[in-house]
């Protein structure tokens, strides 16, 4: 059995496998792919994987796009512990198809919210030096837009 929480969120990331809090449930895409191991782990560690994947209530504005940069904005700080960039990159890399075309920022949010708690789960952190320098660049290059060429 796996020994944490952050060991099963990792597990399920590189295997394909998504946990969607939803309390008091755990919604699980796809569920095919769960083994009986991997449902008993979920039912014994049901309250801390909703803890740490639930999105902490927090002084967000309340439009959707405000969120969403809200979002993004946090995410650019993150840093992660050594070994978790692959599972990460498989986080990450789900939002691809919400890059292609337009943005819809009703889809976003939630794949942002989902994407953000898993990280989280994978031991990401915001680094308050990364955060600073953001905020620097930012504040410098308040009209630079980054476009696709």
């Amino acid at each position: 059995m796996m020994s944490d929480v952050h060991s099963v969120l990792a597990d399920f990331a590189r295997r394909g496998i998504r946990l969607i809090p939803s309390p008091p449930n755990v919604i699980v895409e796809p569920a095919s792919l769960l083994t009986d191991e991997d449902r008993q782990a979920i039912r014994q560690r049901k309250a801390e994987l909703l803890a740490v994947l639930t999105p902490q209530p927090d002084s967000t504005p309340a439009d959707p796009a405000s969120q969403a940069l809200a979002i993004t904005r946090r995410l650019k700080t993150y840093v992660l512990p050594t070994g978790r960039i692959p599972a990460a990159k498989v986080i990450v890399e789900r939002l691809r198809p919400l890059l292609d075309g337009q943005l819809d920022i009703a889809e976003a949010l939630p794949a942002l919210r989902v994407v953000e708690a898993e990280l989280k789960a994978q031991g990401a952190q915001p680094d308050p030096e990364l955060a600073a320098a953001v905020e620097l660049v930012n504040g410098t290059f308040q009209t630079a837009r980054l476009v696709k060429v």
